[in-house]
C-alpha cells in the first residue's frame, strides 16, 4: 500500500529496527519494507545490507537492488524518463546516474561470484538480469571463468550470463 501510494525511500528506521534483536516478525516486516520501498537514494545502505552477516538481510537487499534498477529505468543510464501526454517529467522517475549502477552491477556479480549461500546468489543473478545493457558486458566479461565450475549453482548462471558462445567455447 505504501508503494502505491509513492511512498518510497529512507529506510534508515527499518535498518534500524534490523541491527536490533527485534521479534523475528518485526524483522520480517522489515525486510519486506525493505524489498518493496527502497528507491535511489538508499542504494549505498542497500550495498552496505548486502554485506551482512545474515542471509535473508542479503537476500532482501539483492531484491531491492535489482527492483530499484528496473523500476527506475536504470537501462537509460540517467535519462529521465519521459512521461506520457506531455505532463511534466517526475522529478523521482530519473534513473539511476552510471557510476551507482555501475557500482551495483559489481556487487551483484561479486555476490554470484563469492557468495556462499544459494538463494542469495540466486537473488543476485535475478536483480543483475533486471539491469539489461548495462550490464551485459561486465556479465559477459566475468562468467566464462565460472561456467565450467563445480559449484552446481553457479555453473547455470554463468552459462547463463555469459551466453551459448562461452558455454560452448568453454565446454
Amino acid at each position: 500500500a505504501l508503494r502505491k501510494m509513492g511512498l518510497r525511500g529512507g529506510l534508515h528506521s527499518y535498518l534500524h529496527v534490523l541491527d536490533s534483536e527485534a521479534k523475528r516478525e518485526t524483522i520480517n516486516a522489515c525486510l519486506k519494507a525493505v524489498t518493496d520501498l527502497s528507491w535511489i537514494e538508499d542504494i549505498d545502505d542497500l550495498l552496505a545490507l548486502s554485506r551482512s552477516t545474515k542471509i535473508d538481510y542479503r537476500d532482501a537487499a539483492c531484491i531491492a537492488l535489482g527492483s530499484i534498477v528496473q523500476d527506475s529505468g536504470a537501462a537509460t543510464l540517467g535519462v529521465p524518463v519521459t512521461p506520457k501526454d506531455g505532463a511534466k517529467p517526475d522529478p523521482a522517475a530519473t534513473a539511476i546516474v552510471p557510476e551507482l549502477l555501475l557500482k551495483v552491477i559489481d556487487r551483484l556479480v561479486e555476490i554470484v561470484e563469492t557468495d556462499v549461500t544459494w538463494e542469495v546468489r540466486a537473488a543476485a543473478s535475478r536483480s543483475i538480469l533486471k539491469t539489461g545493457k548495462p550490464a551485459a558486458d561486465k556479465r559477459r566479461a566475468k562468467m566464462p571463468a565460472h561456467v565450467n565450475s563445480s559449484d552446481r549453482d553457479v555453473a547455470p548462471t554463468a552459462r547463463e550470463w555469459a551466453g551459448d558462445d562461452a558455454a560452448v567455447g568453454s565446454g
